[in-house]
């Protein structure tokens, strides 16, 4: 009888997305054992214990935010006839 070994291929020690995430929390000790991470979509003080590398929530706070420019603003019941 043979024995079948299956094995999970995720790359180890690779990186969350919470580190990078809007709504992620990091604090990173000295120590490699030292390492907590919360999600403040949740609540303020929901403790993530793995690295997670996919979430439907994660909002990437490296990407830049376009500028949104006002239009004219309009003040009162004022309207332009045009010919």
């Amino acid at each position: 009888m043979s024995v079948v070994r299956w094995r999970v291929f995720i790359a180890p020690n690779a990186p969350g997305l919470c580190a990078t995430c809007t709504w992620g929390l990091v604090r990173v000790g000295f120590r490699a054992n030292q390492e907590e991470t919360f999600c403040r979509l949740v609540t303020p003080n929901a403790r993530v214990s793995f690295p997670v590398s996919r979430c439907t929530e994660y909002v990437d706070r490296r990407a830049t935010v376009p500028e949104v420019k006002p239009e004219g603003r309009k003040i009162g019941f004022v309207t332009e006839l045009k010919l």
